[in-house]
């Protein structure tokens, strides 16, 4: 007597043939980027997407640090 498989067993031999042999890269911070390109995938704001801000760290992950970054400063006599 031949039995019928259960749905959830076809779909899941079926799933068994379609695996890739590369592996697949996380997204840790959730921000899109891969840990592949993702220079900091602890924090979402560092990405290849950011701008860069003067903060000492790379935010763009260009590999420079603070990048086409500038700051004027000028001094005034009330401190603000």
């Amino acid at each position: 007597m031949r039995t019928a498989l259960p749905l959830a067993m076809l779909l899941s031999l079926s799933l068994v043939g379609c695996r890739s042999a590369v592996p697949v890269l996380g997204d840790a911070d959730g921000d899109g980027f891969s840990t592949d390109v993702d220079c900091d995938d602890d924090d979402a704001g560092v990405n290849p997407d950011a701008d860069e801000v003067c903060d000492g760290r790379d935010n763009d992950c260009d590999g420079e640090v603070d990048d086409g970054v500038t700051l004027t400063f000028f001094r005034d006599s009330d401190g603000d």
